[in-house]
C-alpha cells in the first residue's frame, strides 16, 4: 500500500515467501521495501527470517535458540553493544514482563525492542535498559504524557519542554535506536540501516562507558543501564 491503511492505494503485490527489508515501524504496520518497491505492509502478513529459520531447523531437529547460561556469558559492562543480544521475540517478551512495568509499557512493546536488533544491528536489551532508566519503568511524566521513554530532547535546564512528543512508543524507541547506532557505537564510515553510514560524532568505543562520554552528564548512568540490563538477561 502506499499508506499505512487499508484503504490507500495498492501499489504491489507480493509473492509468498519474498524477502522484505523492514524501514519502519508504524503500529501494525511496516514500512518495507522490496526490489525497487517501497510501501507498507501489514505486520501480520510477514514474519521475521530468523523466525522462519528457526522454525525450519526445529522441524530438522536442530536448536538456534541461545539458553539463559549462553546469552549471560556474553554480558559484561564492556560488551560490545552494536551487536544484537540474540534473544530471540519469545525471549523478549519473557524478560520484558514485569511488575514493576506498571503500565505494562515494556511489556506491550516487546516487539519493537526486538525488531530494532534485525533492523539496526542494536542490543535491544542495552536498548530497553535505558529507556527503563530514563523513564523509571515508564511511569515518568515525560514518558506518560510524551510517549517519550528515553527523555529525548530533555536538557537538565528545562526537561519537560525540551523533551520530544512521540506519536507512541514504537515511534520513540524506533528513533533512539537509530541515534545510538548513526552517532554513538559506531565509528564514522560504518555502513549502517538504509543504505546509510555512521557519522560517528559522539563515538568512543561501542561501550556503555565509550555512550556514557557523551550521552549523559551523569556519570553514573552507564552503571545504572548495565544494572538494568543484569536484571533482565537473569530473568531469562
Amino acid at each position: 500500500m502506499v499508506e499505512p491503511n487499508e484503504n490507500s492505494q495498492k501499489i504491489a503485490t507480493l509473492s509468498k515467501g519474498a524477502e522484505l527489508k523492514l524501514l519502519e515501524i508504524e503500529n501494525e504496520w511496516y514500512k518495507i521495501s522490496s526490489g525497487s518497491t517501497i510501501g507498507y505492509v501489514k505486520a501480520e502478513s510477514t514474519s521475521p527470517i530468523n523466525e522462519r529459520q528457526k522454525q525450519e531447523n526445529q522441524v530438522k531437529g536442530q536448536v538456534t535458540e541461545k539458553n539463559k547460561e549462553q546469552l549471560n556469558s556474553e554480558l559484561s559492562f564492556g560488551m560490545a553493544l552494536n551487536k544484537p543480544s540474540g534473544l530471540t521475540l519469545e525471549q523478549f517478551k519473557k524478560v520484558l514482563t514485569d511488575n514493576k512495568d506498571t503500565n505494562k509499557i515494556f511489556q506491550n512493546n516487546a516487539e519493537y525492542f526486538y525488531y530494532i536488533e534485525k533492523q539496526y544491528h542494536i542490543n535491544g536489551i542495552f536498548v530497553a535498559a535505558v529507556g527503563i532508566h530514563e523513564s523509571a519503568w515508564g511511569t515518568s511524566k515525560i514518558a506518560k504524557e510524551k510517549n517519550n521513554l528515553f527523555g529525548y530532547g530533555a536538557y537538565d535546564a528545562n526537561p519537560y519542554n525540551g523533551a520530544y512528543n512521540f506519536a507512541d512508543y514504537a515511534e520513540s524507541i524506533d528513533l533512539i535506536a537509530r541515534v545510538f547506532v548513526k552517532y554513538y557505537i559506531n565509528p564514522k564510515g560504518t555502513n549502517i540501516y538504509g543504505g546509510e553510514q555512521a557519522v560517528g560524532t559522539y563515538y568512543n568505543g561501542p561501550t556503555l562507558s565509550g555512550i556514557n562520554t557523551k550521552y549523559a552528564t551523569d556519570k553514573n548512568w552507564a552503571n545504572g543501564v548495565y544494572n538494568h540490563m543484569k536484571y533482565l538477561y537473569n530473568k531469562l
